[in-house]
């Protein structure tokens, strides 16, 4: 099933759901976290391709380099969440900021250090 997101209620909604399809694997151990696993893309805007955007900050991110991210995906064997981030605005949903900096989700994708690159600088992710 594809989600498109362009509101913090839709991810909310969608988000407990998205989480248990992505477990990987339970850990028996309570001192041990879950572990998830989920591919991971974003498409995203430059500023040699759309100049005009780039006069100031997009509206949509808090820091600006060469690359404006635009659409973030996360998807598992079930469901895939199509994250507008032009129009969830520059605050990272805390939900999808916890998947990016958590070690107990593995994350996949062709390019992936790049696209973690661009989100981290487009949001100031640690």
């Amino acid at each position: 099933m594809i989600h498109v997101v362009e509101t913090h209620s839709q991810l909310n909604e969608l988000f407990q759901t998205f989480k248990q399809q992505s477990r990987f694997n339970t850990q028996s151990s309570r001192e041990e976290p879950d572990v998830f696993f989920i591919g991971l893309d974003c498409e995203y805007i430059s500023k040699s391709s759309f100049p005009e955007l780039f006069t100031s900050i997009p509206k949509w991110i808090k820091e600006v380099d060469d690359v404006a991210v635009c659409t973030i995906q996360i998807s598992n064997n079930d469901s895939c969440l199509i994250l507008n981030m032009c129009k969830l605005g520059p605050e990272m949903p805390q939900c999808i900021r916890d998947i990016l900096e958590s070690n107990s989700w593995i994350k996949t994708g062709v390019g992936i250090d790049m696209d973690i690159k661009y989100i981290s600088k487009n949001y100031k992710l640690d």
